[in-house]
């Protein structure tokens, strides 16, 4: 029997080893199982997440949308002026609106301003022998190219 300086035989040193790297391959296989099992789940936490994100932004995208939108009476009011062929280059008075979309007075006017504001049409100063005249500006026609109206 050979014997090394730490008092143990080859073949000791042997099985020694061998127990080591069984117990260290062991060691190893477990660490890895752990890491495989964490990474699974974050796979699948990262799916989850990104099928909420997905949700989230179609969420957003239609509440984009309603509030974007000008209302069933706008569109029309819009559909109308940008449709219109009328003397004066396309420029329709309130009056001739009003008849041709067939709305009480007072929602026009109430619509006009939402429609104002939000730079979709405008107005030519009124004078006493001249009524104002509505036209649709190149928001309002870019606001219905986009959804396919016109």
């Amino acid at each position: 029997m050979i014997m090394n300086n730490t008092g143990t035989t080859r073949s000791s040193a042997k099985r020694l080893s061998k127990k080591q790297n069984q117990m260290s391959g062991a060691i190893f296989r477990e660490k890895l199982s752990k890491l495989t099992d964490e990474n699974t789940a974050l796979i699948r936490e990262n799916r989850n997440l990104w099928c909420e994100n997905r949700d989230l932004k179609r969420i957003l995208e239609n509440a984009n949308a309603k509030r974007d939108s000008v209302g069933e009476i706008g569109t029309k009011l819009l559909i109308a002026l940008a449709n219109f062929k009328g003397s004066g280059k396309g420029k329709i008075t309130e009056t001739q609106l009003i008849r041709l979309v067939k709305l009480p007075a007072a929602k026009c006017k109430r619509h006009f301003e939402d429609l104002k504001t939000r730079k979709f049409v405008n107005t030519d100063d009124a004078t006493v022998e001249k009524p104002h005249s509505w036209h649709v500006t190149s928001h309002g026609r870019g606001y219905l190219v986009n959804r396919g109206l016109i």
